[in-house]
């Protein structure tokens, strides 16, 4: 019997830790609610809040969550009753907006035709085949933790209030750069969660400093992290996919040149 007593604790902890909740409030600011089986509540800092979680958001007030595994932090864009999922996925919406416009100003720049008018040469989209010569660059660039080629991009980090922090982008190379940041290390990725938007797979950052205020964290920024950098586009969910099997293959001789510099 003390053996099967054992068996269910053991159980029941691992059911605890497999669902443990995904988000934490950070900040909150004005009167925000929570809803949840006894009613509405203030919603407090700190407390745990999984995707289903009802927000009651005022007008003028709001709240941030913390994604407790990426460390990411997501900001509410609007006011009313919703959820958690519901704030995470419009924040990501307006980061990818923030920067399909950055990416599509730098394209403009360079090309002197109207924004939006195609993708740059070698940009991935997702449904391809096969990863291009720059995914595989960048994935082999960072599972290595190291990488070829000199180009004069860093990347600095700014801190905010509350221990939450963002990066800057800083290109003295002369031409823009397509970038990221990595995590290096036993389970390496890339840090910036790049939407689709307007054909934006990866962050295009022209010359001088691109403030990247749309892609917050909170707490330590890793040891491991670097930001990644290469001349051509390369597509963030297929450089992740590629780390994830482990079995990235010889990159191509044509491949373009990836840099990896330790964020300042």
């Amino acid at each position: 019997m003390k053996y099967v007593i054992t068996i269910l604790v053991a159980l029941l902890a691992g059911l605890c830790l497999s669902a443990a909740p995904r988000y934490r409030v950070l900040k909150v600011r004005g009167n925000v609610e929570i809803e949840d089986h006894a009613g509405r509540r203030a919603a407090h800092v700190r407390e745990a809040a999984g995707p289903a979680t009802v927000f009651h958001i005022p007008d003028g007030a709001s709240v941030a969550l913390l994604d407790n595994e990426t460390k990411a932090v997501y900001y509410s864009t609007f006011g009313g009753r919703t959820t958690a999922r519901v704030i995470v996925r419009e924040a990501r919406k307006k980061a990818d907006a923030t920067t399909a416009a950055i990416g599509s100003a730098v394209l403009s720049s360079m090309s002197g035709s109207a924004a939006g008018t195609g993708a740059p040469k070698g940009v991935s989209h997702r449904g391809e085949d096969s990863p291009s010569g720059a995914d595989l660059a960048v994935a082999n660039a960072v599972r290595l933790g190291q990488g070829a080629g000199d180009m004069a991009v860093a990347c600095e980090v700014v801190a905010g209030e509350d221990s939450v922090w963002h990066a800057v982008v800083v290109n003295r190379a002369g031409a823009p750069a397509y970038v990221n940041i990595a995590v290096c290390g036993a389970e390496p990725r890339l840090l910036l969660n790049v939407g689709y938007d307007a054909g934006m797979p990866c962050l295009l950052a022209g010359e001088g400093r691109t403030e990247l205020t749309q892609y917050t964290f909170h707490g330590a920024v890793p040891d491991s992290a670097a930001v990644v950098v290469c001349g051509e586009p390369f597509d963030v969910p297929a450089v992740n996919m590629l780390l994830k099997r482990g079995d990235v293959p010889d990159v191509p001789a044509d491949a373009p040149l990836v840099t990896l510099r330790q964020l300042d």
